[in-house]
């Protein structure tokens, strides 16, 4: 294993640093250093979308608590990651972007921001704010460059329009003040619905000159989307065909994480491409979770997670609600985080119906590359 391997281990690393092992699985015996917070500002959306697995709450999450976090959690880190989403968290205005906001004291925490949208706030005022703070990634949201399509999958009669005026009034704010940031990714989620198209949209970006600087394709999640998960055939259909057209428009080095992304996305080899028990197709998920230690995921109601998955699962599954009912209106950071370790040192994983029901393939490549990169220094064996 090369230096360049080595280097990438960061939640390795934490591993070695504040844990033991104890037969076939790593004790924590500190807790570690938060890498990633994920802020779920709003569950409200103008987009009502097909697969979503969100669900209605309460949003009593006051803009000190959200700010509460970021202090906490920065006191230890050296550089978090935070990533804001909704619904649509443009729609809390001012409490994001505005003075004293959201943003502002994550950018004063150097924390590294990205964002999710729908796109259907596209007013050159807003994102001049937002820019200037000086945002690492902005993901838009679209899933076909058909109308009719995008209103089928969102709901939305104007999805296309909003995504496409989205992406040029960003790349024109970035001209205008000669920003380098943030790289912004067009994301679509990959069902039976429009995975044959997304060969196509990636066309359709490149001969309109779309001002999109990367591609972000992702795995459909959640059970109750079971119906709409790709097949091992059409994983293979996907994959071929996108690489076809990333090799005939020769746009490996323009769009680096697409080419990174279908190369590795579900699974590296279509042979390794197995059915796990919620019906969909990837590789076969770690018996140990790595990453969920060192992650938040807050919710706008105030409940506090350590895994987006188990956070969709627990929305859907209500006999779960009590193992997971820990909120930042009720309980210190430091009493969440430490319930919701000593679950992992218990199981191995935060839950295991939820996890193999509704854990991402990204989360399991990454599990999986964690636990070989652990067997390299000699600190866990099986």
């Amino acid at each position: 294993m090369n230096d360049n391997f080595i280097k990438i281990s960061s939640i390795s690393k934490k591993i070695l640093e504040n844990s033991c092992d104890n037969e076939k699985q790593i004790k924590w015996l500190r807790l570690p250093v938060v890498q990633w917070i994920s802020f779920r500002v709003t569950q409200k959306c103008p987009y009502n979308c097909i697969y979503c697995t969100q669900r209605s709450m309460e949003e009593n999450m006051d803009l000190k608590d959200w700010i509460g976090i970021l202090k906490e959690v920065s006191e230890e880190s050296e550089q978090m990651h935070l990533n804001i989403t909704g619904g649509e968290p443009l729609l809390i205005g001012d409490k994001l972007y505005g003075k004293d906001g959201i943003i502002e004291n994550a950018k004063k925490l150097n924390a590294a921001i990205s964002i999710n949208t729908t796109g259907y706030f596209n007013k050159t005022e807003i994102w001049e704010k937002i820019l200037d703070y000086g945002i690492r990634s902005i993901y838009i949201s679209l899933d076909s460059f058909k109308n009719d399509e995008n209103f089928k999958l969102t709901k939305n009669q104007d999805a296309l329009a909003n995504a496409i005026k989205c992406f040029k009034v960003i790349d024109n704010v970035k001209k205008h003040k000669d920003y380098k940031e943030p790289i912004v990714y067009l994301s679509t989620v990959i069902t039976k619905k429009n995975y044959l198209h997304y060969p196509n949209l990636i066309k359709w970006v490149i001969e309109n000159k779309i001002p999109v600087n990367d591609f972000n394709p992702l795995e459909l999640k959640g059970f109750v989307n079971k119906k709409n998960f790709l097949s091992r055939e059409e994983i293979k259909e996907f994959k071929e065909e996108t690489l076809r057209i990333i090799e005939e428009y020769d746009i490996s080095s323009k769009y680096p994480f697409l080419n990174r992304r279908i190369k590795d996305i579900y699974s590296t080899e279509i042979s390794t491409i197995e059915e796990i028990e919620n019906g969909r197709y990837c590789s076969k998920m770690s018996d140990y979770c790595y990453t969920s230690p060192t992650s938040l995921y807050v919710l706008p109601d105030g409940r506090i997670f350590n895994c987006t998955y188990i956070m969709e699962g627990v929305n859907l599954h209500p006999e779960y609600h009590e193992d997971f009912n820990f909120n930042i209106k009720e309980n210190t950071l430091l009493e969440i985080r430490q319930a919701l370790l000593q679950k992992l040192n218990k199981t191995g994983l935060p839950n295991k119906f939820l996890c193999l029901n509704y854990c991402g393939p990204n989360l399991t490549r990454l599990n999986l590359r964690i636990k070989k990169e652990l067997k390299y220094f000699r600190r866990v064996t099986y």
